[in-house]
């Protein structure tokens, strides 16, 4: 039998004494735990929501991430934002553990001591040595030895060097951009380079017809992994002999040279860790420095300084010639 409702009111007006209540209707609720409208819109505008399977080593990095970020759209003050730099600096090493690309964490490295030596608001009026003086006594303008031609440096180092200190001048003023994969690996690529001497760049000069040669022997294919080419790898040395050159792609290229490197600790090599400590603490500087300390390190002039100094240099040493 049909269980009926009494009205709530009679015809007079007055309340019915046997009305009772219709029960409310509820909704069937989903399994688990039902997320409120707050939660939801967090997920949406949190790009580090993963979903359950993902690693916890994954989303401790991507949410530091989003956090760094959050933290370097508010540094644009770095003078009044101590706080802030302190956090930037926590994120950077909460990174640098949860990467594994030894690349991407020396380049954070040298980041992290941008940012410190930034932080204490050291400022240089002074360039050493000056213009004139390069002109004049033909020194290398990253080191200061005493050339006896018309190059700008002595070296392809100190060449290479100068451009490194350059490259991370104009990324560093760029919170956003100092944070992408592919820049702190092309930083990382530069810094193993100088550390290992300097790359080779005048003696491994392939010519493009050499170069088009190998790719046509190797089919266009990588001879590690038989993916398609994109490089010439020299396989023992520097030498451009067709027998020493294969063609490589990219990842296989940059496996090589990771492997070709050497890992240095404090525990089993105490003293070349120092000596590089001390050198990239001393790139940092050059780096983070807003005034540049040395000619070659001014990211916006550059171009023009080293043109004019060559033909001042160029100019000098044909009126040397011609007073002997």
């Amino acid at each position: 039998m049909a269980r009926t409702y009494q009205r709530k009111f009679l015809e007079d007006g007055t309340l019915n004494p046997k009305f009772k209540p219709r029960p409310k209707q509820w909704k069937k609720q989903p399994s688990g735990k039902r997320k409120s409208k707050q939660s939801l819109a967090e997920d949406t505008l949190n790009p580090a929501h993963e979903p359950h399977n993902s690693s916890n080593r994954e989303n401790k990095r991507r949410a530091s991430q989003d956090k760094l970020n959050v933290l370097l759209q508010k540094l644009e003050n770095r003078k009044n934002s101590y706080v802030l730099i302190e956090h930037l600096k926590h994120a950077i090493r909460v990174i640098n553990r949860a990467t594994t690309s030894p690349l991407r964490r020396s380049a954070l490295r040298l980041y992290l001591m941008t940012l410190e030596v930034a932080e204490k608001n050291q400022s240089s009026e002074v360039i050493t040595p000056t213009l004139t003086e390069l002109i004049q006594c033909s020194i290398c303008p990253n080191c200061e030895k005493n050339l006896s031609t018309e190059i700008l440096f002595c070296s392809e180092l100190c060449q290479q060097e100068a451009i490194t200190v350059r490259y991370c001048r104009r990324v560093t003023r760029d919170d956003q951009r100092c944070m992408k994969h592919d820049v702190q690996e092309g930083i990382g690529i530069r810094l193993l380079m100088l550390l290992g001497g300097g790359y080779p760049a005048a003696a491994r000069k392939i010519s493009p017809e050499l170069r088009k040669q190998i790719f046509e022997r190797d089919s266009y294919i990588c001879r590690i992994c038989g993916e398609p080419a994109t490089e010439i790898d020299h396989i023992n040395n520097s030498s451009n002999d067709i027998e020493n050159l294969r063609a490589i792609c990219k990842p296989c290229n940059l496996e090589l040279a990771l492997n070709r490197a050497k890992t240095v600790t404090m525990e089993n090599d105490p003293d070349l860790f120092i000596s590089i400590e001390r050198y990239l603490f001393n790139l940092a500087t050059r780096i983070a420095l807003p005034n540049p300390i040395k000619v070659c390190d001014d990211e916006v002039n550059w171009m023009s300084i080293q043109y004019h100094l060559r033909s001042k240099r160029k100019n000098n040493k044909f009126s040397a010639a011609q007073n002997l």
